[in-house]
């Protein structure tokens, strides 16, 4: 039998990466439209390459405390 994790603790996702999801959706909507007049594989690359870097600063910024 295979246990599935019900909570964050059972997963351990660090507390940032839960916090960061949140914001994702907001930060892939605003992305999709900045490059709403770029081919789709494009604009699915630009998007891709915005979260990272979202993600990437709002790790720096949770370890600062902010």
């Amino acid at each position: 039998m295979i246990a599935i994790p019900r909570s964050r603790a059972q997963l351990n996702v660090p507390r940032w990466h839960a916090r960061f999801l949140t914001f994702l959706p907001v930060i892939t909507s605003y992305a999709r439209n900045a490059f709403s007049d770029r081919d789709p594989e494009s604009r699915d690359d630009l998007v891709e390459e915005v979260v990272v870097n979202a993600l990437i600063a709002f790790k720096r910024l949770y370890d600062k405390g902010k």
